[in-house]
């Protein structure tokens, strides 16, 4: 106990006045923001009590007269000048230098409050006061895309506020989109830093007041895809827990599709989801499939050109759809939305049956320029005359033809087991499926039980090859010639390394097409080469089926097909839904930096998927008008309606002509809707004038929206 006390006492003896002294005052300075003003006026208060008491002593004057003369010595150094004895002299002398550091204290403290209110002006920590705007949550690849769809989106109202909400310095993002040279439109973007899961930065970017808040997965913040979808569960949460938007919806971006549910249940209806990896693997399989199907998305998504609108019509109900068809100038009808627009449940019905009647509340879905670009008018454009013209033009309708596939995956993907299970899904029995990429087969195997891959599929048969998709003499080593399609995959290992970029990625998926594109040039379709690299069966077995000979389920021989769908003259020779036994493979690769776009062009590939530009059209399009979500997941769904490309020979007679209106009833005759043609690389969407009849090229394919092309039941006939 004594040794306790003469310790603690020895301890506080070093501890003298000045060090305790400084110490508090540090605190204070630390901890209060009043403490500045405060201490500065009480030295001024004491430096004229002190000097007016010295100069009372050492004058005449009076105490008052005393305050005030020390005053203007502390104000006005120029003052003490006039004083002729020395002890007036050394008093005024010293109230001058204590007030020249004292107002010298004030710029300081004045210009240090300026600065930080700069800094902080720099910083992007003021607050936005607007209302229905477009909230933008976290930094991701998409950022600035979405940004440009969302510019386009509003164009037609003179521009909107967009306002992003992230981590990222307010200078460096700023910079960012500045160097990517936006046209914005009339819209203004408003850049803050905060954490997006804060309800104090959140009400800081006024998210209440938004109509719609975008929440994209920060994957620069998280190392893996479950702890970046943690924390947009946490950012939903925020908006939830604080009721925002008090009028709007909430589109939240998650990377692994199990983690869906759980942020649909924290969001409930006011959320919309979109699991990118996901969509992305969803689209390039149907564009694989679908050959020429990835330039009509890049028509369809996004605000520049024809894309979804839906609104309610009541002058429509009680009309059939086959009616409402051919009622809506500069626009196609495509399907009704029947039950509640505030986040309810909804009935999405795309191409309905002709006879469906059109309820009272029903919002109708159609293509259109701009969401004033079109409206209902009292007679209709178009009526359907079987009796006498369209029962002429019409050809019986033949069923296409499903056979085994054998599809080639380059690289490796993230989510590769989802592709696998959708490929399954749409291909029939017998197809096949090559995964070639640098992974050895345990380390397959491992990933793809680890992502909850099936055992077995009920149709494909995967087939291992290891080997690099850079080098010429892997690629070499595959009988590309015999494969109906080939996706090349933005690697995993390098698309989320850190140490490279989305160009790196791009780079290496963009050497392994110019390599495949070569191959497929120079090899004979009868040659076949023996694989000096070891292929493994998926259920390790020794026999593999290589005689089976697939063809795709569309393909078509384009080279004859001219831009504009009337023809001077072409050939009658009879055009094939097949490729020649001689031709190549579609080849469909996965692009993550929309700057890699001319590159791929010059290589005259036309067939690719830009999956970031893609996902922040369609994040953008939900942002605006959340039903066209639900839209979205039945297009790109195997058990929905889906988009084809259909050889015009499938409806329309050889050397005929007709109008677009006259098509889009030929087709919907067995349950099929037109939407536009494609022409060689020319897409049209939504024609401008559907009534005018022309010659058509035979080489012209009719995009539709069908559920399967194996239904031949007429609606008409």
């Amino acid at each position: 106990m004594y040794h306790e006390t003469k310790k603690s006492k020895e301890f506080t003896d070093e501890v003298n006045v000045s060090e305790y002294f400084f110490s508090r005052l540090d605190y204070l300075y630390s901890h209060n923001d009043k403490f500045k003003p405060v201490a500065l006026l009480t030295a001024t208060l004491f430096l004229i009590f002190v000097g007016g008491v010295l100069w009372w002593i050492v004058t005449d004057d009076s105490l008052f007269e005393s305050f005030w003369a020390v005053w203007t010595f502390v104000a006005d150094p120029g003052t003490h000048a006039e004083n002729d004895g020395m002890l007036q002299r050394i008093v005024s002398l010293m109230m001058t230098l204590g007030g020249m550091v004292i107002f010298a204290m004030v710029i300081g403290m004045i210009t240090e409050d300026i600065s930080s209110f700069v800094d902080n002006l720099r910083k992007g920590r003021s607050r936005v006061i607007v209302s229905k705007h477009t909230l933008i949550l976290g930094q991701g690849d998409m950022l600035i895309p979405i940004i440009q769809q969302l510019a386009l989106a509003n164009e037609s109202a003179g521009g909107g506020a967009i306002v992003v909400l992230t981590q990222c310095p307010k200078l460096e993002l700023e910079e960012a989109i500045h160097a990517a040279e936006l046209n914005l439109r009339g819209s203004d973007v408003i850049v803050r830093t905060g954490v997006p899961h804060l309800q104090s930065d959140l009400r800081k970017v006024s998210a209440m007041t938004a109509r719609a808040v975008v929440v994209l997965a920060d994957k620069n913040s998280c190392t893996t895809p479950d702890m970046t979808d943690i924390n947009t569960v946490r950012t939903v949460l925020s908006l939830r827990g604080m009721g925002a938007p008090a009028e709007g919806h909430i589109v939240a971006e998650v990377l692994d599709v199990d983690n869906e549910n759980l942020v649909r249940i924290v969001g409930k209806e006011s959320l919309e989801t979109f699991v990118s990896h996901d969509v992305i693997g969803r689209l390039m399989i149907q564009c694989a499939r679908e050959r020429g199907l990835a330039q009509v998305l890049e028509q369809l998504l996004g605000f520049d050109g024809c894309e979804f609108y839906i609104q309610e019509w009541p002058e429509m109900a009680g009309r059939t759809f086959g009616d409402i068809m051919y009622r809506f100038t500069d626009a196609i009808v495509v399907g009704i939305i029947r039950g509640s627009s505030t986040g309810g449940k909804a009935d999405t019905l795309l191409n309905p049956p002709v006879s469906e009647v059109i309820q009272e509340g029903d919002r109708i879905v159609v293509i259109a320029e701009d969401d004033d670009t079109y409206a209902p008018v009292e007679e209709p454009l178009f009526v359907e005359d079987w009796e006498h013209e369209l029962s002429k033009m019409q050809v019986p309708y033949k069923s296409r033809v499903y056979r085994p596939e054998r599809m080639l995956f380059v690289g490796w993907r993230r989510d590769i087991e989802d592709m696998i299970s959708e490929l399954d899904s749409y291909v029939c029995k017998g197809s096949e499926l090559t995964l070639f990429n640098q992974l050895d087969l345990a380390t397959r195997q491992e990933r793809l039980v680890k992502g909850g891959r099936r055992n077995v599929q009920e149709n494909l048969n995967l087939i291992h090859i290891c080997g690099n998709p850079t080098y010429r003499q892997d690629l070499e080593a595959l009988p590309l010639e015999e494969y109906d399609s080939i996706l090349i995959l933005a690697d995993e290992d390098f698309e989320g390394d850190v140490s490279h970029d989305m160009m790196y990625a791009d780079t290496r998926s963009l050497t392994s097409l110019l390599l495949i594109r070569d191959i497929q040039q120079k090899r004979n379709v009868n040659t076949r080469v023996k694989g000096r690299l070891s292929i493994f069966d998926d259920n390790f077995a020794t026999e593999q089926k290589n005689t089976i000979r697939s063809l795709s389920p569309l393909v078509e021989d384009m080279r004859r097909s001219h831009d504009s769908p009337e023809t001077a003259e072409e050939s009658d020779s009879e055009e094939e839904d097949e490729f020649e036994s001689g031709s190549t493979a579609a080849v469909i690769s996965e692009i993550l930096d929309v700057r890699t776009k001319p590159l791929i062009s010059v290589a005259s590939v036309t067939d690719y998927v830009t999956s970031n530009e893609l996902l922040s059209m369609a994040i953008a399009m939900v942002s605006e008008q959340r039903e066209v979500n639900h839209i979205l997941k039945e297009l790109l769904s195997s058990d929905g309606n889906e988009i084809y490309l259909v050889p015009l020979s499938t409806y329309l007679k050889k050397q005929t002509e007709a109008s677009f209106y006259e098509l889009i009833a030929l087709a919907k005759s067995v349950n099929h809707l037109t939407v536009g043609y494609k022409i060689r690389e020319n897409v049209v969407i939504n024609p401008v004038d559907k009534s005018k009849r022309i010659k058509w090229s035979a080489s012209t394919h009719l995009i539709i929206l069908a559920l399967d092309l194996d239904s031949n039941e007429s609606e008409n006939l």
